[in-house]
């Protein structure tokens, strides 16, 4: 009897301790967002198409720095600079300059990345992934990766 009424007790312990690893099981898989600044934006999908690293093996990619509110990145062939500013989820990149090297392959793309940019006007950041938006749609995926990693 002495050791049915122990047995009972330690369910009775123990059911408490596994709701509540349960709960936290939980919210360690709720994904947390990456920040706009202090991350490199790898692009995935410019309006609609997707985007696979060019020739040179580097990533096209943005990154947003909070002192003095600067952009960089690079587009395919040549790196990009300006500036930004951003108010709650609205967001205006440029004006934009960007070096002047000639890469065949990449024109398009690389003038359509500029011209998506200077047409951002919204962004959200789900999880890893920024979208950004011109006054309708999403214009561009990007993928996240944090800057100390």
């Amino acid at each position: 009897m002495f050791r049915k009424s122990r047995l009972i007790t330690r369910l009775i312990l123990l059911i408490p301790l596994f709701y509540i690893s349960c709960v936290s099981s939980e919210n360690v898989n709720q994904e947390i967002s990456l920040p706009l600044e202090n991350t490199k934006w790898i692009l995935k999908i410019l309006n609609g198409e997707k985007i696979f690293t060019p020739e040179s093996d580097k990533d096209i990619y943005i990154q947003f720095t909070t002192a003095g509110k600067r952009v960089n990145g690079y587009a395919g062939c040549n790196t990009f600079f300006g500036t930004y500013s951003k108010d709650k989820n609205n967001i205006a990149i440029g004006p934009l300059a960007s070096t002047e090297m000639f890469c065949e392959s990449m024109m398009d793309i690389e003038n359509e990345l500029l011209k998506t940019l200077g047409n951002t006007k919204k962004y959200k950041i789900k999880g890893k992934y920024l979208h950004l938006y011109d006054s309708e749609k999403i214009i561009a995926k990007l993928e996240g990766i944090p800057e100390n990693n």
